[in-house]
């Protein structure tokens, strides 16, 4: 009988610990900014991709250069912009933290033509 109650105590123990776990492994949130060549001006409609050896997801910059994604699972991304003529600049791997916001901006007027 108390063999059966330590048994018990000690799955409710690990269940409460592992709980703050569940839920959190795709929330980490991935945002940026990508200005053109002179550094100053935001390129609107660039397609920005963050993948993670398993998956790819794309978005598009707005209007401002930003560009946003959440969701994303704790581990080593790698950030790409894709510029005209479908040239692409990468970033990575970054480490992102589940429940944080990790910001990846890309500067046109700092990388080679």
């Amino acid at each position: 009988m108390k063999s059966a109650i330590k048994v018990a105590l000690l799955v409710m123990v690990l269940i409460v610990l592992s709980a703050p776990h569940f839920g959190q492994s795709k929330n980490a949130t991935v945002t940026g900014t990508v200005v053109g060549g002179d550094g100053k001006t935001a390129v609107a409609g660039a397609t920005v991709r963050v993948e993670n050896g398993r998956e790819r997801v794309n978005t598009k910059t707005g209007g401002d250069g930003r560009y946003a994604f959440s969701g994303i699972g704790e581990g080593n991304i790698t950030v790409t912009l894709v510029v005209d003529g479908g040239r692409s600049i990468s970033k990575g791997p970054t480490f992102v933290v589940s429940g944080t916001e990790t910001i990846i901006d890309f500067d046109l007027s700092k990388t080679p033509n």
